[in-house]
């Protein structure tokens, strides 16, 4: 199945190149000596809704670096970025990225406040909303429904992201395949 599903992407072809999506507002970043950002250690999970007839949330969670370049002397600047990404079966939503994210290490629904814990995953994230200046690195997660509300108990799902900081420069893209009701899946590194 994941051979055939993996198969599907590439008789698809290339997605097209995502833009920055309108009212994207540098801030007076030093776009112009940015560096991009990088995720890694990546994370699915899946749970079952409350009073939702079977349907199920997936979270998404990765690890992120910004400046994601070893050596890198640009200041941070994810507060202002966005995440998007791709998927076969259901419509994957933009984010922005705003500094309570960055601190809480959650991007969810208002309608889902809280529903980040039960996903299972690290919260390491930035000190405070006034220092993002000196935060280059932590974890966020993110809630994701279907255009239903949830999702079906063992559905497939192949999902491609990256997220791009304040200057619209694009980190690494991550593909994962995943089950629904699976439990929780940790990206295992490829052998060196």
């Amino acid at each position: 199945m994941r051979l055939f599903l993996i198969a599907i992407v590439f008789l698809v072809g290339c997605y097209p190149t995502p833009q920055i999506p309108d009212g994207h507002d540098a801030g007076g970043v030093d776009c112009a000596n940015n560096s991009p950002p990088f995720i890694a250690n990546l994370e699915m999970n899946s749970f079952e809704q409350t009073d939702s007839d079977g349907l199920w949330l997936l979270s998404l969670h990765f690890d992120w670096a910004d400046p994601g370049i070893a050596g890198a002397a640009d200041l941070p600047n994810m507060s202002g970025g966005y995440i998007s990404g791709e998927e076969l079966s259901f419509q994957f939503p933009t984010k922005w990225i705003t500094p309570e994210h960055l601190v809480s290490t959650c991007i969810e629904p208002a309608e889902l406040e809280g529903s980040c814990l039960a996903a299972g995953h690290g919260s390491n994230g930035c000190n405070s909303v006034d220092d993002l200046d000196s935060c280059t690195q932590g974890e966020l997660t993110m809630l994701l429904t279907s255009d239903d509300g949830g999702f079906e108990k063992y559905q497939d799902i192949l999902l491609e992201f990256r997220v791009r900081d304040r200057c619209g420069d694009q980190s690494n893209f991550k593909l994962i395949e995943y089950e629904v009701g699976s439990g929780h899946l940790v990206e295992t590194p490829p052998a060196e």
